[in-house]
């Protein structure tokens, strides 16, 4: 098993050929063919890594609809690959993100950790696209 959160995150950029450099806030950002933003940041404990991508912005009051199929998604995971929504209070936008343990991890699964949450990212921002009460962001 792997060390770190940053062995684990510096193997994944050797891994996929991206020379990483973070952010001043410890961010590493990778581009899913150009389409969506995935960050990834080393937790609160050193062998956290914190993986998150901004799903859309909070749509307007009275979308209970949207709140409801968020949440009975997230409950236990089971239509996020094991990822969580979130609410960024300082953009109001909706954070998709998952948190792996990097000592319960190596380099193999954390990829295919990735590639799921991906996966379920794509698959979140279609279904926000059928609701049709809000536009799923750029990538930024």
């Amino acid at each position: 098993m792997t060390g770190s959160a940053y062995d684990l995150i510096e193997a994944f950029g050797r891994r996929v050929g991206q020379a990483w450099e973070a952010s001043a806030e410890g961010v590493y950002v990778f581009s899913y063919e150009g389409r969506i933003a995935v960050r990834l940041q080393i937790g609160h404990l050193p062998n956290l890594v914190q993986v998150y991508a901004t799903l859309c912005a909070l749509p307007p009051e009275g979308s209970s609809a949207f709140y409801k199929k968020l949440l009975k998604a997230h409950f236990f995971g089971l239509d996020t690959a094991g990822a969580s929504f979130g609410l960024s209070t300082t953009t109001n936008e909706v954070i998709f993100y998952r948190v792996v343990e990097a000592d319960r991890s190596n380099e193999k699964h954390f990829i295919l950790i990735l590639r799921d949450f991906v996966y379920a990212f794509d698959a979140w921002q279609q279904h926000i696209k059928e609701l049709g009460l809000i536009q799923a962001p750029a990538v930024a």
